[in-house]
């Protein structure tokens, strides 16, 4: 890794984890723009995975907590709490925060399930 790389998105504000994360994302799309002539990558959807370090999501008020760029931003979940209740007793590994066109953010929450392997009949 580079370490002037990690360095200057450190001093842009970005923590060190999150500075790797974006070094290891980053590096596959440099090396498909020189192997397809130098143009430049474009980029659909800006999107941040975040793990528990840099979220939290607090089941009471249905709010996500992200830490990006050493601020700290809460999100409201605006799903229908009926469903959301679903997911009260789940453990969630990370957070995902996509921005969208028109200022809009949406947050995806992946949950773990213990799925049980079913028996065949016979």
């Amino acid at each position: 890794m580079s370490p002037d790389v990690l360095q200057a998105a450190r001093e842009k504000g970005f923590r060190a984890h999150q500075a790797k994360q974006m070094y290891k994302y980053g590096l596959p799309l440099v090396k498909s723009a020189k192997k397809n002539g130098g143009t430049k990558p474009l980029l659909k959807k800006l999107s941040v995975r975040l793990d528990r370090y840099d979220a939290s999501i607090d089941f009471n008020t249905w709010t996500a907590t992200v830490k990006l760029r050493n601020k700290t931003f809460k999100l409201k979940l605006l799903h229908r709490r009926s469903y959301l209740d679903k997911f009260r007793s789940r453990k969630w590994y990370e957070v995902v925060v996509r921005w969208l066109p028109g200022a809009q953010v949406e947050v995806i929450i992946p949950f773990r399930f213990e799925h049980l392997a079913k028996t065949m009949k016979r």
